[in-house]
């Protein structure tokens, strides 16, 4: 005998599993808190050490799609009321449009839910106007520049598609237009092993050039020899002293790795592995796709199909890669049980470590390093 079953039953069966799969997400699973949107993967340069390696021009989100962002974040951050939305790309100024009508109804449904939402974006700074810092400032928007400190540094790998280093785009009138309006300005500095001799001359200039806050990051998705990480260790002191000085002289700066005690770091550390990512912060794609965060969008080859976690209408649905995004053990790193440093370090990033070493738990020589400084500079009175 053979059982027939109508395409409706189907429809009806699978709908009911995808209320199943958000219920269950809802109540089990960690409150989300913070999304990314890729509003676009479009850029205006072409840095050469992009995780966006592969970008469609043609690839950008819809306002169907930001809406069902945003109603996502609203649903699955249960009691949560401090929630913050970051605008991604590509150059996610190329769809500032976008990015208003995204801003405006997130605002209209926080409110509508009783929560306080903050947006956030990061920008190459190419696109900057009056109008677009103008808007910012309406709804607290924090912009924060990628610039890679002066311009030889940031001129070795951020260009445009001919070729011809960014720079003084990024900090000649483009700046003074986004200080004007903003005041208080971010950059994140992205070291280099053939730019990292120049780490402390660069945060001086861009402090000086008037960037008050900065989020220093090593590239990891290339190798780091011995000499590159001892000089980056003595250039990290170099900045160190150049930012208790300024501090001193009560000029407005902020890093805020160097205000951390050791007891601030072994508190945020220990039992614990990686960050946010996949936890309570998701990445949205162009096409509505949700990943752990934005490096796994679209980042390297076998990524993005393997850590595709659901999307924006049908919620979490890979719960097998979930836990495993989710886990927190040494199980996975016997290297990590006998290190001194081990309650001072909660690992690399995650898509870094799959894309050099095929393992998203898996620490990197380099970030061993960063660990170590940590806790030794900390340990050292200046």
């Amino acid at each position: 005998m053979t059982l027939y079953i109508s395409s409706r039953e189907l429809e009806k069966e699978d709908r009911l599993r995808r209320i199943i799969a958000s219920k269950f997400t809802q109540i089990i699973l960690p409150p989300i808190t913070k999304i990314e949107l890729v509003l676009t993967e479009r850029c205006t340069l072409h840095c050469d050490y992009c995780f966006v390696a592969n970008k469609n021009a043609s690839k950008r989100m819809s306002l169907e799609i930001a809406h069902a962002s945003i109603n996502f974040l609203m649903a699955h951050s249960h009691d949560k009321r401090e929630l913050s939305v970051a605008f991604f790309g590509g150059e996610p100024l190329l769809e500032f449009a976008l990015m208003c009508q995204i801003a405006t109804y997130a605002k209209e449904m926080a409110k509508r839910y009783g929560k306080q939402i903050s947006f956030a974006v990061t920008t190459n700074n190419t696109r900057m106007t009056h109008e677009i810092a103008r808007f910012g400032r309406k709804y607290d928007f924090n912009y924060l520049l990628s610039v890679d400190g002066d311009q030889e540094s940031h001129d070795r790998h951020r260009v445009t598609a001919k070729g011809v280093g960014s720079w003084k785009s990024v900090m000649g009138t483009k700046f003074d237009i986004l200080k004007s309006i903003q005041g208080w300005v971010g950059a994140r500095l992205t070291v280099n092993p053939d730019t990292v001799d120049r780490l402390s001359s660069g945060v001086r200039l861009l402090h000086e050039r008037g960037v008050n806050q900065f989020l220093i990051g090593l590239n990891m998705d290339v190798e780091w020899n011995e000499n590159e990480s001892n000089i980056w260790v003595e250039e990290m002191e170099k900045v160190r002293h150049y930012y208790f000085d300024q501090k001193l002289k009560g000029s407005p700066i902020r890093i805020n790795e160097f205000d951390e005690t050791l007891a601030d770091i072994r508190n945020n550390s220990t039992g614990k592995w990686g960050c946010d990512a996949g936890r309570t912060r998701l990445a949205v794609s162009c096409s509505g796709d949700l990943y752990p965060c934005s490096r796994f969008v679209s980042p390297f080859p076998g990524v993005e199909d393997r850590y595709r976690l659901g999307n924006v209408f049908e919620g979490i649905t890979n719960f097998t890669v979930h836990a495993e995004l989710l886990d927190a053990t040494d199980q996975n790193r016997p290297i990590c049980r006998s290190c001194e440093y081990k309650d001072y370090c909660t690992g690399p990033c995650a898509a870094s470590s799959f894309h050099m070493l095929g393992d998203i738990h898996a620490p990197q020589p380099i970030n061993c390093v960063y660990s170590r400084l940590r806790v030794t500079r900390l340990e050292k009175p200046l």
